[in-house]
């Protein structure tokens, strides 16, 4: 699932709602914080030593909006490399990080290590303008209401160095503070094999409704992982590995996703 925060200008980390994140969210770590022109960006595979960081480099540098992000593969390799967030088509001025399962185009082929996000980021929107309040509502509908996405950047081109897409999926604290989700509460990590009879479903709140062996609810049709259709869902099975009939309607992927991808967009 992810967890993605969100810091407007001045506020800073929970330091213990991070690690209650990252205790779920255990895949790798990143961060970005927008300071006097330019981005600060870090990546790690342990939770610890990357807070810890960004905690002590946000001290110092907290006049500009920051991101920080706790993944949970759902796939791509699990390494540094597919650690959010990530440059938007090379731009080294701008970056990305995402909480959710993008869409069947968005998704590795076989042989492509990197995460949906990753492709996304590289080959969807490499060159489109994302200042457009236009495109960005088009791209939220594009990826589904249960994708959250942060932008943060410091190209000039751009009229706000902050962008939230399907902002309202998430969760405002009191604080100033915006999560993409409620793992930020979790007191020990959740165990997504655990469902019986009084299991509550996290879209529709009906009980003992959830399929012990897809994770998926009978009534709503919601992958409890990552809260997508199931017709949409990715956590389990490869598409590629899927049988034909069971591939979206939009056809497979053929040799550029991200082509296709924008195609859809285009004609929203």
């Amino acid at each position: 699932m992810c967890l993605l925060t969100y810091y407007p200008s001045d506020i800073q980390p929970d330091t213990a709602a991070l690690r209650r994140g990252a205790d779920i969210n255990n895949d790798g770590h990143g961060f970005a914080i927008v300071s006097h022109g330019q981005l600060i960006i870090g990546h790690g595979m342990d939770a610890d030593t990357l807070i810890n960081k960004f905690e002590r480099i946000r001290s110092k540098h907290h006049s500009g909006p920051a991101l920080f992000h706790s993944r949970m593969a759902t796939g791509g390799t699990v390494n540094r490399f597919n650690c959010h967030p990530f440059r938007i088509g090379g731009d080294k001025r701008t970056v990305l990080a995402h909480n959710g399962v993008m869409p069947a185009l968005l998704q590795p082929k076989r042989g492509d290590k990197r995460c949906d996000t990753r492709i996304t980021a590289e080959d969807m929107l490499r060159g489109v303008d994302l200042g457009d309040a236009d495109y960005r509502d088009r791209l939220g509908s594009f990826i589904g209401r249960y994708n959250k996405l942060v932008i943060l950047t410091v190209n000039p081109a751009y009229d706000s160095q902050a962008y939230l897409i399907n902002e309202a999926a998430g969760v405002w604290e009191q604080d100033g503070m915006w999560y993409s989700n409620d793992d930020y509460r979790a007191v020990a990590p959740y165990d997504f094999g655990v469902v019986d009879a009084h299991s509550e479903c996290a879209h529709c709140s009906n009980v003992g409704t959830i399929e012990v062996e897809t994770n998926v609810c009978t009534v709503c049709d919601t992958c409890q992982d990552c809260l997508e259709n199931c017709n949409d869902c990715q956590c389990y099975v490869p598409l590629s590995d899927r049988p034909r009939e069971l591939w979206p309607a939009t056809g497979w992927i053929d040799d550029d996703a991200a082509a296709a991808a924008k195609a859809v967009l285009s004609d929203w």
